[in-house]
């Protein structure tokens, strides 16, 4: 027992000393468009195992989008390593995205929608949203620019960070 009052106090100064673990500060904003190397994923982290399967408590929109989501991550990882990225048409000229880890099944839901479409990549964080070249197609075929906004995100740890807008 007295073994135990010892040890205890120890335990608590030891735990109250230690500070808090912090992430890494967000990526800054850039000042032209950036690259998808900039934010590369080394080979080493990419995921190769099975996906987990989806937690649909992990999110509250997650059950509404269960076929989708559980459809959708049958691929595997296909974003910053070990994400899947899994898209849905929410209308004419709309698409939304969530974003399931491989690692933890767990589901998150992008903070945005796009006109047309996405780019993203196994092995980089940067995803962008209306790309440039989808852009310009919607412009030869008689759509203004200006109605679109090129962004680009980078996934940091759950999140999507905006880094740049081109302005169209």
């Amino acid at each position: 027992m007295t073994k135990y009052k010892l040890i205890c106090p120890i335990l608590v100064f030891f735990f109250a000393c230690v500070p808090e673990p912090r992430l890494p500060p967000p990526p800054d904003r850039v000042t032209e468009s950036p690259a998808f190397e900039q934010f590369a994923v080394p080979e080493y982290r990419i995921y190769k195992d099975k996906p987990r399967p989806v937690n649909l408590v992990s999110h509250p929109r997650a059950i509404r989008f269960k076929d989708r989501l559980i459809q959708g991550t049958q691929i595997g990882p296909n974003f910053a390593g070990d994400q899947t990225v899994v898209r849905w048409f929410c209308g004419e000229e709309c698409q939304q995205l969530a974003v399931v880890d491989a690692k933890t099944g767990s589901v998150i839901f992008a903070p945005f929608v796009t006109h047309l479409g996405f780019r993203f990549r196994l092995d980089s964080k940067l995803l962008i949203v209306n790309p440039p070249e989808a852009v310009e197609r919607a412009a030869r075929t008689g759509k203004s620019k200006s109605h679109y906004r090129t962004a680009y995100y980078v996934w940091h740890y759950g999140e999507f960070v905006e880094i740049y807008a081109a302005k169209n």
